[in-house]
């Protein structure tokens, strides 16, 4: 999923660089599919990392993903200004291009080294929805071996 998803961002981009769109719809709906290629890395990336992290560590699992993904907020605009400066506003694209393709070669190296986690910690059971939440939903979690327990980082 994530290969699917950097290649997308990475064939977006490189789409929105070489086009030459004129008109503001085109860019709109281009810069719309390419966020929703952005938008959706991080959520896949915590599942991915939660699948394979000891039973506990959950915290401690996105913690760690939220301080890499603040690590390249910081970093990403730091080095494509520059670039975009250097060049011209269109190398933002290509910058874009390089993090997705570097993602997607990182993805389909790390399928080859580590194999499939193929264990189900938990079957999944959905919850009932809900006008807004309150201090006993923590009653409603099928998980908890003690609904009067609190919750323990």
């Amino acid at each position: 999923m994530v290969v699917a998803i950097a290649l997308t961002g990475a064939g977006l981009s490189f789409l929105l660089y070489s086009l030459d769109l004129r008109e503001p719809a085109q860019v709109i709906l281009m810069v719309v599919l390419l966020g929703g290629a952005m938008h959706t890395i991080y959520p896949v990336a915590v599942a991915h990392a939660n699948d394979r992290a000891a039973e506990g560590n959950f915290v401690a699992v996105s913690s760690g993903l939220l301080l890499v993904f603040g690590a390249g907020a910081t970093l990403g605009p730091a080095v494509a200004a520059p670039l975009m400066q250097w060049g011209e506003p269109g190398w933002l694209f290509l910058f874009l291009v390089f993090i997705y393709s570097g993602m997607a070669v990182h993805a389909v190296w790390r399928t080859r080294v580590q194999p499939p986690v193929e264990e189900v910690r938990h079957t999944f059971v959905g919850l009932e929805a809900m006008q807004g939440a309150t201090q006993e939903t923590m009653h409603l979690d099928p998980r908890a071996e003690d609904p009067g327990q609190e919750a323990t980082p």
